[in-house]
């Protein structure tokens, strides 16, 4: 069935016309195009878990102070302020961040910065959470900046978010289909277990989330439209031939209700550093 599928989309994107290849935007222009996206990712990115929440308080203490790296519009911050007694988000996107500070209880929690030069005192925090971010950053320099600022046996926690409406694979696939060549995978060579332990931390627990998520055709495709890889639609001039392709795919998959439903796990890394 699905392969049927992928069929009838090879089909249709075939018969969009004056594809021209281009270059692939590369991972770090990527990385820092997301503020282009902000009214999609606010659009389309669900919760994550609370499953994701309940493991970080039952491993660690609500006195703790925490940090969210790569905060963007606030969406797994949120959470965070109803469990913990004084959390902050970062992110190096002002544009993101406008999104995040639209709640005025919380809007002066979050700051402008780099997580390769984070503006806090050294030993500043208890936690540090990176949900659906560290893959932009994952190597030596940057963990040793979110190393610096925790306490001696401070807790790191990367989530790699499951909230999808689209596989990413036959999201890459429909997208190349219709731009006309391959995009850069930001999470290429992506091992933050390796990385974490090379740089002085501790596994405490690796898990996977079940979790669902029910998305409408439209959510879908805003969520689409968040990612990444929208950037590289952009360039090629073919937003309106992807978000079709996108549509008939989507068509195909969603039950009689109209909603797509997605059952995914939201991988989960909780690591502590050496004292």
């Amino acid at each position: 069935m699905i392969l049927n599928k992928l069929v009838y989309l090879a089909m249709f994107c075939s018969t969009t016309s004056g594809v021209m290849a281009s270059t692939p935007i590369t991972k770090e222009e990527k990385g820092s195009s997301f503020g282009k996206l902000v009214d999609s990712y606010v659009k389309g990115r669900k919760a994550h878990p609370e499953g994701v929440y309940n493991l970080l308080t039952q491993y660690v203490g609500e006195d703790r102070k925490v940090l969210d790296i790569g905060c963007g519009t606030g969406l797994s911050t949120g959470p965070l302020f109803t469990r913990f007694k004084d959390v902050r988000g970062i992110d190096h996107d002002p544009l993101m961040l406008q999104a995040a500070k639209q709640n005025e209880a919380t809007k002066d929690r979050f700051d402008v910065g780099s997580v390769y030069s984070l503006p806090y005192a050294e030993g500043s925090f208890g936690l540090v959470t990176m949900f659906a971010a560290y893959h932009w950053f994952c190597n030596d320099e940057a963990t040793k900046e979110i190393a610096r600022v925790l306490e001696k046996d401070g807790f790191v926690c990367v989530v790699q978010s499951a909230n999808v409406g689209i596989d990413r694979k036959v999201r890459t696939e429909i997208i190349e289909s219709v731009i006309g060549y391959e995009m850069t995978d930001p999470r290429h060579d992506f091992e933050p277990q390796k990385v974490l332990e090379r740089n002085g931390f501790k596994e405490v627990v690796s898990t996977g989330i079940e979790c669902e998520y029910h998305y409408t055709i439209g959510e879908a495709i805003e969520h689409v439209q968040s990612t990444s890889a929208w950037n590289d639609v952009k360039q090629s001039g073919k937003q309106q031939e992807v978000t079709e392709a996108l549509q008939a795919y989507l068509k195909t998959i969603a039950s009689e209700d109209g909603l797509v439903h997605k059952t995914n796990v939201a991988k989960v890394f909780l690591y502590q550093k050496k004292s």
